[in-house]
């Protein structure tokens, strides 16, 4: 069965296809009941995919899926669901299982919470810590991303205590609580503890700025390190950052009183539990591959074959691919004069041999397909041979 109903929410699928490189996966999502409760930003935040014929591979297929569009009036989503083509996969038959969305996403920017670093010092002048012995996930940005990963990797890098009076807070955002903020080593740290409810799937990223109202361009470039320190895991299926030290270099050249605190912020407004379920079979999209030969040099490389299917444009070569290597510009036209978007690109190289793979926005017949025209190198399909 191909559709599924759950908490008013419809699930179908539309299309599943494969040429060996990618499968692809289309389905439409349609709140039924007219509540507003999906738009563009639509996420499947807890899906899976089984396959008897491909075992435990069809479970890392697909990481995640993507909205092509969204009609308001009729409030359905058209999402795409892209992994790497496996072998044996055409023919195959695959469920689809879907436990939650997330919809409703908005952004905040540069939010400026009040407090500076003079505050901070104020509230918090000898801090305690503690070094945590093994960090399973962190991330880091700026110019000293390496000394902090050496750091944590050491286990040096300190994070604070919590501390039940710390003044922090952002009123609009009840779902997140900063447990202590202090100054330590010329970082700024702030332990920031998530709730199990929005708290798994908003973000916050916190910012140093100039604490100046008149000045647009406020946050200050900085290095960064954020650590999960402690997770929230409901089953043995998933894991949530319950607790998290951010810690952000801080300038020397400001006074601490001159240094603000910022924040970015992203939240969703809509997370919906429920149980949608699909099967379908992958169809074989080599079946209407139809494949040109040809010598179009690149510099670096050689492009020597192109082949379209439904799913989209491969263009294959031979020769090596670096950093100022050129990258092919193809324009896909139908028999009717029109161009086609591909609004999903990827490439891959192993050895010598390059691949480039432009996916079409929905699935196309190939026999629709006059040309394909790459770096003004123009190659006729319409009278060529599978």
């Amino acid at each position: 069965n191909t559709t599924s109903i759950s908490n008013g929410i419809e699930m179908n699928v539309v299309a599943a296809m494969s040429d060996q490189e990618v499968v692809v996966v289309y389905l439409t999502l349609r709140d039924t009941e007219q509540k507003g409760r999906l738009d563009d930003t639509l996420q499947l935040v807890d899906f899976s995919t089984e396959s008897t014929r491909l075992g435990q591979e069809a479970e890392r297929v697909f990481s995640h899926a993507e909205v092509l569009w969204y009609d308001p009036q009729t409030q359905t989503a058209t999402l795409r669901l892209i992994g790497q083509g496996l072998h044996g996969i055409e023919n195959s038959k695959f469920s689809l299982s879907v436990r939650a969305l997330l919809a409703g996403r908005e952004e905040y920017s540069s939010i400026a919470t009040g407090y500076t670093l003079a505050d901070v010092c104020a509230f918090n002048p000898l801090p305690t810590v503690s070094y945590p012995a093994d960090v399973s996930s962190y991330s880091t940005s700026g110019l000293l991303s390496e000394k902090l990963s050496d750091l944590v990797e050491q286990g040096k890098m300190p994070v604070l205590n919590k501390n039940e009076q710390a003044p922090f807070s952002v009123a609009q955002f009840p779902w997140f609580e900063v447990e202590n903020i202090a100054v330590v080593d010329n970082f700024l740290h702030v332990r920031v503890a998530y709730d199990q409810d929005m708290g798994r799937f908003n973000q916050l990223y916190l910012q140093l700025g100039k604490n100046d109202k008149n000045d647009d361009a406020a946050v200050l470039e900085t290095s960064e390190l954020s650590m999960d320190i402690a997770y929230y895991e409901p089953d043995d299926q998933h894991r949530y950052p319950a607790l998290q030290e951010q810690i952000i270099a801080i300038p020397g050249e400001m006074l601490y009183q001159d240094i603000g605190i910022f924040a970015d912020v992203i939240t969703y407004d809509q997370y919906l539990e429920g149980s949608w379920d699909a099967t379908f079979e992958i169809e074989n999209a080599q079946e209407y591959s139809v494949t040109q030969e040809c010598s179009i040099d690149m510099d670096t490389w050689t492009i020597d074959r192109v082949t379209i299917s439904p799913i989209g444009v491969s263009v294959s070569g031979k020769g090596e691919l670096l950093a100022y290597s050129v990258a092919p510009n193809i324009i896909v036209k139908r028999v009717d004069g029109s161009t086609i978007e591909c609004n999903s690109s990827s490439v891959t190289t192993n050895e010598d041999s390059i691949l480039f793979k432009n996916i079409f926005e929905t699935p196309l017949k190939t026999e629709d397909i006059e040309c394909v025209i790459i770096n003004d190198v123009s190659l006729s399909f319409f009278n060529a041979e599978s």
